[in-house]
């Protein structure tokens, strides 16, 4: 029965993977913090954080809808078209 364990298990490695990286992203921070936390606020506090981990784009259930409904109609989107999408839902084009 090992192939039915197969999906399984590569799906509890991806959640590990996951959590592993969300703690070395912690324990990487947490040297910095001791020994440049007040060098690094005074001229950016934003740049080092962000550089570590990016935060996740929370959208409204109007926006998923019509990015869904557009990518069902057409998958990939011309560089104007993309910008005419995101202005019209009030996205950023990288969103």
């Amino acid at each position: 029965h090992p192939g039915r364990e197969e999906p399984g298990e590569s799906l509890q490695e991806e959640t590990d993977h996951e959590s592993a990286a969300t703690e070395n992203t912690k324990s990487d921070t947490e040297p910095n913090n001791t020994t440049d936390s007040s060098i690094l606020d005074e001229k950016n506090p934003d740049q080092p954080k962000q550089r570590k981990k990016r935060s996740r784009a929370a959208f409204s259930h109007a926006q998923v809808f019509e990015l869904e409904r557009r990518f069902n109609h057409q998958r990939y989107l011309s560089g104007p078209e993309r910008a005419d999408l995101a202005a019209s839902l009030k996205l950023t084009e990288t969103q």
